[in-house]
C-alpha cells in the first residue's frame, strides 16, 4: 500500500525539496493559503470581481514565496489602492463598529491578511508582495465597512453608493 501521510515527520516539500514544516517559508506560505481561503470564502456571499482578482493575485505571491518566477506588479498594488479609496470616498465611520454578517467575515480575512503580512516579513525582507498585502488589509477594511453599511446605517453616513 503507497504511503500517502509523507508529512508526519515534521517535514514537507517545496518545489522538491524538504524542509521542516515549522520553517519561515512554510510559515508564509501557510498564511498565504488560508488568507486566500477567507477571501475565497468571503467572495461566495459577495461575489466581487475585486475579490477575485485579489485570489489570482495571492497565488502570484504564493508561487513566487514558494521559489516560482511569478510576481505581482506595482499596477496589481495601484489597483488594490484604487478600489479601497473607491469604496472610501463613499462611507464615512462615524463610531466605532462591531463587524456582524457579511462584515464580519471580510473582517476576519482583514486580520489573517494582516498576519499573513508579518509572517512574510518574518520570511524576507520588504517587497512588492508585503506592500501588497498592507493594501489588501485596508481593502478587506473598507470591504468591511462597505458590507456593514448596507445594513447598519445608523451607526454611519453613507453616501450613495
Amino acid at each position: 500500500m503507497a504511503r500517502v501521510h509523507l508529512g508526519d515527520e515534521g517535514f514537507t516539500s517545496v518545489i522538491g525539496k524538504k524542509v521542516k514544516k515549522t520553517n519561515k517559508q512554510i510559515r508564509a506560505l501557510n498564511a498565504l493559503d488560508e488568507l486566500t481561503a477567507w477571501i475565497e470564502f468571503c467572495n461566495s456571499y459577495l461575489n466581487s470581481k475585486v475579490l477575485t482578482k485579489t485570489i489570482q493575485d495571492l497565488y502570484k505571491i504564493s508561487v513566487n514565496v514558494a521559489g516560482g518566477n511569478v510576481k505581482i506588479t506595482k499596477k496589481d498594488v495601484e489597483f488594490i489602492e484604487k478600489e479601497s479609496l473607491k469604496i472610501d470616498s463613499k462611507i464615512k465611520i462615524k463610531k466605532f463598529v462591531v463587524f456582524k454578517g457579511r462584515s464580519a467575515l471580510t473582517n476576519i480575512a482583514r486580520t489573517v491578511c494582516r498576519r499573513t503580512e508579518i509572517e512574510l516579513l518574518n520570511y524576507s525582507k520588504p517587497s512588492i508582495n508585503s506592500i501588497y498585502l498592507n493594501r489588501l488589509s485596508t481593502l478587506l477594511f473598507s470591504l468591511s465597512v462597505k458590507e456593514f453599511t448596507n445594513h447598519n446605517t445608523q451607526i454611519l453616513s453613507r453616501k450613495k453608493l
